[in-house]
């Protein structure tokens, strides 16, 4: 790669790094998958969800973010308490991020809906391989060029959520502890990088046509200092239980395809193409995205867990 497109990469890649910028991955299968973006949400499915991640970013730009997430929520017996967690690989070019992520969450039902609390807690570690980089300024006080450093920092994030077997809304705020990371400590001017609140409203319907087709239309909105707010519309189709179609429209980014099927009632896959508008549509081919979801329904029996989700409805094992 030219010296000069290399640097500009290596900007574009920084961007999501800076203090001032946006410090985590963008999900196109958010809906599938929210308890990365809300511990409240914990407990709140009518099955064992377990699932698998890969996003690959603007495909084509070298060094591009690519992402992996395991993770996976349930309630326990009571019917009133739900646990979770995800394990998560972040990479773009010199930067590197892994976690682990676990979540508590506490259900409340008032009538018709559940009220659920949730808070979750880990650890961060982000690291900088200075080898990988290529200057304008090779004189920069701020990275070593022969090293490659990394920080660990704890983390917490705090959610709410509202739902029932048609409606949800939450709300999130993430990275609370405001987190440091110390870079280069040797170095004349060690960089230092604070880690920002992420703020995150969802929302969502199911529409039962009283056919074989459910549509759900679903809005997520996210806010960090210094970005401009992020507006994701989305709808999905399931036709008759098996095939999913969905398109989504993220502000200031992407127009993004869904397809996928359930595959004998336990196993999920989806998949999505994200086709950019924005000014990297020249630089890449877009954005690939698939999930693999595994979901295993609570036994049958007498307790809270069989009268909360109505469990003679649901398939069991």
């Amino acid at each position: 790669m030219k010296p000069g497109v290399w640097i500009g990469a290596l900007l574009l890649l920084a961007l999501p790094f800076m203090g001032r910028g946006q410090q985590l991955p963008v999900f196109s299968h958010y809906m599938f998958n929210r308890v990365l973006l809300n511990p409240a949400v914990a407990g709140s499915d009518p099955f064992i969800n377990i699932q698998l991640n890969h996003r690959s970013q603007w495909v084509g730009f070298e060094d591009a973010p690519v992402t992996q997430v395991l993770s996976g929520h349930g309630v326990l017996p009571n019917g009133k308490m739900g646990v979770g967690g995800y394990m998560f690989n972040d990479a773009a070019g010199p930067f590197h991020r892994i976690g682990l992520n676990l979540a508590y969450a506490y259900h409340l039902q008032l009538g018709e809906v559940n009220l659920v609390m949730g808070l979750s807690g880990g650890l961060l570690q982000y690291s900088v391989d200075g080898r990988q980089m290529e200057l304008y300024d090779a004189t920069d006080q701020l990275i070593d060029l022969n090293t490659r450093d990394k920080d660990i920092t704890p983390d917490a994030n705090f959610g709410m959520y509202l739902y029932n077997d048609k409606l949800h809304v939450g709300i999130s705020a993430l990275h609370l502890l405001e987190g440091r990371l110390q870079f280069f400590n040797g170095k004349p001017l060690p960089a230092s990088i604070p880690l920002e609140n992420h703020y995150y409203l969802m929302a969502g319907y199911e529409i039962d046509t009283r056919g074989k087709l459910k549509v759900e239309p679903s809005l997520l909105v996210h806010a960090v200092k210094a970005n401009p707010v992020q507006v994701h519309v989305n709808t999905n189709l399931l036709f008759d239980e098996k095939i999913y179609a969905g398109i989504s429209y993220r502000t200031g980014d992407a127009v993004v395809l869904l397809a996928g099927a359930v595959i004998k009632e336990h196993f999920k896959v989806i998949y999505s193409y994200d086709f950019l508008y924005s000014s990297l549509r020249s630089s890449n081919s877009g954005s690939h995205e698939i999930t693999l979801a595994y979901s295993l329904a609570y036994k049958s029996g007498d307790g809270p867990l069989k009268r909360r989700y109505k469990l003679n409805r649901v398939h069991v094992n």
